[in-house]
């Protein structure tokens, strides 16, 4: 009975463990891509002559400008 306990509760940590890691890695990558996106709109507007104004909300851009000037 002890070992069946054992062998369980080492399981229950792999799982666990495993969710922690999966969970990092698309925070991760999620961050990432979320600054992919504001590096390339940035530097399109400075390439057009505009002055960008970005506003974000967690990962989602909620409002984009490009003021030439």
């Amino acid at each position: 009975m002890k070992f069946r306990d054992l062998v369980v509760k080492k399981g229950l940590i792999i799982i666990g463990l495993l969710v922690l890691i999966v969970g990092g890695l698309l925070f991760a990558s999620q961050s990432y891509f979320s600054h992919l996106e504001v590096k390339n709109i940035t530097e399109k507007c400075y390439e057009d002559g505009g002055l960008p104004t970005i506003e974000k909300s967690g990962f989602k851009i909620v409002h984009f400008s490009c003021d030439k000037g």
